[in-house]
């Protein structure tokens, strides 16, 4: 199973891409703040990370820098409900810091449009980056 970490301050969010991941044979571990994700994530090199932009604390741009500086070789998938350029602008950033991202969404998130970034970061040939 290729594990998914979720990385979003909205519960109903989490448990929405924890039902669609779980029969397209993810593994999801979530995580609500930023700081507990940084403790669970494994960082494996199959593992798909989805990042909500803008949460309390800490924002997507500086767990990109984090994935960055742990080596992250898995897919990223950014998440914005504030605006969709912010999600580009993650995009843009992890691409120049070598990172592999699959696709960015806008909340809210059609179900066949989470299913298809889904599949898509899991197939290994898949990566804007």
């Amino acid at each position: 199973m290729t594990r998914l970490y979720v990385v979003d301050d909205d519960w109903g969010f989490l448990e929405l891409v924890q039902e669609v991941a779980a029969p397209l044979g993810f593994d999801t571990v979530v995580a609500a703040a930023p700081k507990d994700f940084k403790s669970l994530c494994g960082c494996e090199a199959d593992a798909v990370v989805m990042i909500d932009m803008v949460m309390p604390e800490t924002d997507g741009i500086e767990l990109v820098s984090w994935l960055s500086e742990q080596g992250f070789a898995g897919k990223l998938i950014f998440v914005s409900g504030f605006a969709e350029q912010y999600a580009e602008m993650a995009s843009a950033l992890a691409v120049a810091s070598g990172l592999n991202v699959a696709d960015t969404l806008a909340k809210p998130v059609k179900l066949d449009r989470l299913r298809k970034a889904l599949v898509a970061a899991k197939n290994p040939a898949s990566s804007r980056g």
